[in-house]
């Protein structure tokens, strides 16, 4: 189901969320916990649709896993309610 909801593409990868099922501001903070290794762009509007598009500071990403992860951070923050 989320793998559709995830495309790679030359520069990284881009992973779309329906903000009535993930809250805004909780993918705003994962994003936060993700720059680690990545380069973040978070757009859309936050009663409807956002997006998150993510390209790696050093290489490239070869497969959806970055955005698995990505959801799990999501959910992490969802679940801790620290957002």
């Amino acid at each position: 189901m989320l793998e559709g909801n995830i495309k790679i593409d030359k520069e990284g990868l881009t992973i779309f969320f329906d903000t009535k099922f993930y809250p805004a501001n909780a993918i705003l903070k994962a994003s936060e916990l993700f720059t680690k290794d990545f380069w973040l762009l978070v757009d859309g509007n936050k009663s409807n649709k956002m997006f998150v598009k993510i390209k790696p500071k050093k290489g490239k990403i070869e497969s959806k896993g970055v955005g698995f992860e990505f959801y799990n951070f999501v959910l992490s923050v969802i679940r801790e309610k620290d957002f």
